[in-house]
C-alpha cells in the first residue's frame, strides 16, 4: 500500500512541477511583453533626439540662408552706387557666389525638411506602437492574473491531497524519496524491466539487480543517483 501511494504521490509531485512551471511561464509572458515595450521606448527616445538635432540643424541652415540673403541684398544695394568697373566687376563675382552659396544651403535645407517630415511620420508610428503596446500589456497582465490564480488555486488543491497522501507512505521511504526528489528535482522513480537505471543510465549490478527481481513493486535505491527504481517485470 505504501508503495502504491509513493507511486501516486510522485504523480502528484510531477502534476506541482507542471504547474508551477505553467505559472513562471505566465509571469514570463509579462516580463517578456514589458521588455518589448522597454525597447520600443527607448528606440522612441532615440528617434526623438535624432529628430531633436535635426530641427536644430533645420534652424541653423535657415539662419545662414537669412543672412547670406542680407549680404546679398546690401551688395546689391552697394553696387548701384558703384562707378568704378573693377569694384563692380567684384562685386558682381561675391554677388553671384553668395546667389550659388544660398541655392546650395536651401537644396540643404530641403534635404534636412524630407527628413524631418520622415522622422516625424516615423515618430508618431512609433508613438502609436507604444500605445498600443501600453494598452496590450494592460490587457495582458489581466489575463495573466486570472491564470495565475487559477493555477495557484490548483497547486494549493494538489499541495493539500499530496499532503495527505505523503502521510500513507512509510517514513524511511519517504525519506528516500525526498532525498532523491531535493537532489535531483523532477522524475525520480521510475519502473524498470531492464537492468539499467533510467534516471543516471547506469547499468545494474547483478547482486543488486537480483535483488530487484525477487521483490517486484519494491522501490529500491539507484547505487549510482539514488532515484528509486521498481522492477516490474520482464520486457515484453
Amino acid at each position: 500500500m505504501s508503495q502504491e501511494q509513493l507511486s501516486r504521490l510522485h504523480a502528484l509531485d510531477l502534476e506541482l512541477d507542471d504547474l508551477k512551471r505553467r505559472v513562471d511561464a505566465e509571469h514570463q509572458r509579462t516580463v517578456q511583453f514589458r521588455n518589448n515595450l522597454t525597447l520600443r521606448i527607448k528606440d522612441r527616445d532615440q528617434r526623438r533626439e535624432c529628430l531633436k538635432t535635426l530641427q536644430v540643424e533645420v534652424r541653423k541652415l535657415e539662419l545662414s540662408i537669412e543672412e547670406t540673403k542680407t549680404r546679398q541684398h546690401s551688395l546689391e544695394q552697394k553696387i548701384l552706387r558703384v562707378v568704378n568697373a573693377r569694384e563692380l566687376e567684384a562685386l558682381t563675382r561675391e554677388i553671384a557666389g553668395l546667389k550659388t552659396e544660398i541655392e546650395s544651403l536651401e537644396e540643404r535645407l530641403l534635404a534636412k525638411y524630407e527628413a524631418v517630415e520622415q522622422h516625424e511620420a516615423n515618430l508618431a508610428g512609433k508613438e502609436k506602437t507604444i500605445r498600443d503596446y501600453e494598452g496590450g500589456l494592460v490587457k495582458l497582465a489581466e489575463e495573466v492574473k486570472t491564470r495565475v490564480s487559477s493555477l495557484e488555486e490548483q497547486v494549493s488543491v494538489t499541495a493539500t491531497v499530496r499532503g495527505e497522501v505523503a502521510k500513507n507512505v512509510m517514513s524511511d521511504l519517504l525519506s528516500r524519496y525526498e532525498k532523491a526528489r531535493e537532489r535531483h528535482g523532477g522524475q525520480v522513480l521510475f519502473e524498470v524491466r531492464e537492468n539499467g537505471c533510467e534516471g543516471c543510465g547506469l547499468v545494474v549490478p547483478g547482486f543488486e539487480w537480483n535483488r530487484f527481481k525477487q521483490n517486484p513493486g519494491t522501490p529500491y535505491e539507484c547505487s549510482n543517483c539514488g532515484r528509486l527504481l521498481v522492477y516490474v517485470g520482464e520486457p515484453s
